[in-house]
């Protein structure tokens, strides 16, 4: 119901969060019984609205790409190099791409609030060189930016200037 009164106010863009509906909780045959349902749902529900619905899962998805293209959903967001040491971009972009928006590729708090610029022009290069060919790519700090210091300011003027420098 929530997510109707949300579509109904006119959105472009309901994400649904769903940390903990990866593959670390759930394995791919308890997901497609206990959360594809709803999901398919929820998409066919935005998609009536003239909305797009996107996913957020940082973790445990890889496992679960078959069901997500399934699923009907029109972006991934969470696409983290650093929250989950298992995920695989290249296998990712093939599966999804094209289909699938894929959003994310650079960690928000390890590499743009704790890491150098060098670092981060680093990750932005390795996501946009797996995950932007062919389009269908949003570059950003998953999950986001929390510091407002002279730190971040320089690790953001540098995923910039790289963002532009290689795509």
């Amino acid at each position: 119901r929530r997510m109707a009164v949300i579509l109904e106010a006119g959105v472009d863009l309901y994400i649904r969060r769903a940390w903990y509906e990866g593959a670390d909780f759930l394995s791919p045959r308890l997901y497609r019984r206990f959360v594809l349902p709803q999901l398919k749902q929820d998409a066919e529900l935005a998609h009536q609205a003239g909305a797009k619905l996107a996913y957020i899962m940082t973790a445990g998805y890889v496992p679960l790409l078959d069901l997500l293209l399934e699923s009907g959903i029109d972006a991934l967001i969470g696409l983290d190099p650093v929250q989950d040491h298992r995920a695989d971009f290249a296998l990712t972009k093939k599966k999804l791409g094209g289909k699938v928006c894929l959003w994310g590729g650079v960690n928000g708090f390890v590499t743009m609030e704790r890491g150098t610029p060098a670092e981060v022009r680093r990750a932005v290069r390795e996501a946009i060189d797996v995950l932007a060919p062919g389009g269908g790519f949003i570059l950003s700090p998953v999950d986001n930016v929390t510091e407002d210091t002279e730190r971040v300011w320089e690790n953001v003027r540098a995923l910039i200037e790289e963002w532009r420098a290689t795509w």
